[in-house]
């Protein structure tokens, strides 16, 4: 048990110390595109945000606080599966992390002209940082989710954040399903 311990804290460490020595490797590739991921990348490391960015945030953890309060039903059927799960399990169990959405962010933040495609909406935590990331930028944002009642709970979010002819909400499941008649 303790030996587990110490080997994950010294892989922990090691990830640490050469954090520094690989983001000077691919920041030195001479690729715009990993310059843009390698910024954002640091921006979220070291909390570099604006007002204006961390008022983003503000607004997309109140909404996934409001979804871990949320006893709406989810359920599976489109599937074939006889499941259900509360809206605020699925978001416990299934939204991206905190972390994650401010990297997405800042990605999309300073992209030109962004257009963004995201497979897997869920209930569109990291969906709504994306928006409101690019929500003054015109940009273009698609999501692809399976089940109809999450595309609906992230649509009705993301209308909230930006005019609907910025974004669209696909339900995969249905559109695949009518490809193959």
């Amino acid at each position: 048990m303790i030996s587990k311990k110490i080997a994950k804290h010294r892989l922990i460490l090691e990830r640490r110390l050469y954090q520094n020595s690989t983001l000077k490797s691919v920041s030195a590739i001479d690729n715009q595109t990993l310059k843009h991921i390698v910024s954002a990348f640091k921006a979220v490391k070291n909390k570099s945000y604006t007002k204006e960015d961390l008022n983003a945030f503000s607004r997309c953890e109140n909404y996934r606080n409001n979804l871990l309060k949320d006893s709406r039903v989810v359920t599976y059927e489109v599937f074939s599966l006889n499941q259900t799960a509360l809206v605020s399990d699925i978001c416990k169990k299934a939204a991206s992390k905190a972390k994650w959405c401010e990297f997405l962010y800042m990605i999309a933040k300073h992209t030109n002209n962004p257009k963004v495609l995201e497979i897997g909406t869920n209930l569109g935590v990291s969906g709504a940082y994306i928006l409101e990331a690019i929500n003054a930028k015109n940009g273009y944002f698609v999501t692809m989710e399976g089940l109809p009642k999450l595309c609906e709970i992230a649509s009705q979010k993301f209308a909230t954040i930006s005019h609907d002819s910025n974004f669209e909400v696909v339900e995969a499941y249905t559109m695949i399903r009518f490809q193959r008649l």
